[in-house]
């Protein structure tokens, strides 16, 4: 079990962002825990739990966005971890 964290900079703000993130894991059925949410500084957090493939897929899901988003540049980290930390996937406020 692997735990990746990545911060999103640019336009992902009041875009669609986060939801687009929590459809993209819907509707590609990914068993992947952890959360999604926008930082003070006007970044956007994911911290996403699972097996190595579904946290690539992941990554490609952050890559694209939504359709009014603009990506320049995603920091991520990635670490294993011994259990899940979270039960689900959610949009955090």
């Amino acid at each position: 079990m692997l735990q990746l964290k990545m911060i999103v900079h640019g336009q992902v703000q009041g875009v669609g962002y986060r939801y687009s993130i929590l459809a993209g894991i819907e509707n590609n059925n990914l068993n992947v825990t952890g959360y999604v949410k926008n930082l003070a500084d006007g970044t956007v957090e994911i911290v996403a739990e699972s097996d190595i493939e579904s946290l690539k897929e992941i990554k490609k899901i952050a890559s694209i966005g939504s359709r009014n988003c603009w990506i320049r540049e995603i920091h991520e980290e990635i670490k294993p971890i011994k259990k899940r930390e979270f039960l689900s996937f959610d949009i955090k406020e």
